[in-house]
């Protein structure tokens, strides 16, 4: 009666570990599959989805997709074809280059208003500059006749 009882908790522990494996093998193949579709490393993620199971599974669905990586073959995401991914790109940067803009317009309104003049583009900028050399010179010049008289 006693070695039954010992049977029976050995074959429960040998089921235990037997739905354990089968859940670690699921997760690593889930997350292998995960992580090549985000562009990650398939054979890291494996190991992680092995060692962790459902855990890693978790932490490769909440991972950010990589469109390129350097450090293997550029990949994009396969639901993406060039096209499209560079229409995205143009437009992020229009985006960047409109919002560094509309700062930089906004910086400058703000040092206009402070100093009560209006703001400048950097043309008119260079014509008062050259303006300011000029009287300079020419004030230097009635300085000298001055002195000769």
């Amino acid at each position: 009666m006693a070695s039954s009882a010992s049977d029976a908790a050995l074959a429960g522990a040998g089921l235990t570990f037997a739905i354990i494996a089968i859940l670690a093998l699921a997760c690593s193949g889930f997350c292998a599959w995960l992580a090549d579709e985000k562009g990650r490393s398939v054979g890291a993620w494996l190991f992680l989805g092995l060692l962790f199971g459902p855990l890693a599974l978790l932490a490769i669905v909440g991972a950010p997709v990589l469109v390129n990586r350097q450090d293997t073959d550029s990949r994009v995401p396969r639901t993406q074809d060039t096209s499209t991914q560079n229409s995205q790109q143009q437009a992020v940067s229009q985006a960047q280059n409109l919002t560094s803009a509309s700062a930089a317009g906004i910086r400058r309104s703000r040092v206009a208003s402070a100093n009560r003049t209006p703001s400048l583009s950097p043309e008119q900028r260079a014509i008062r500059a050259a303006n300011r050399a000029r009287r300079e010179e020419l004030q230097q010049r009635r300085v000298q006749r001055r002195g000769e008289s």
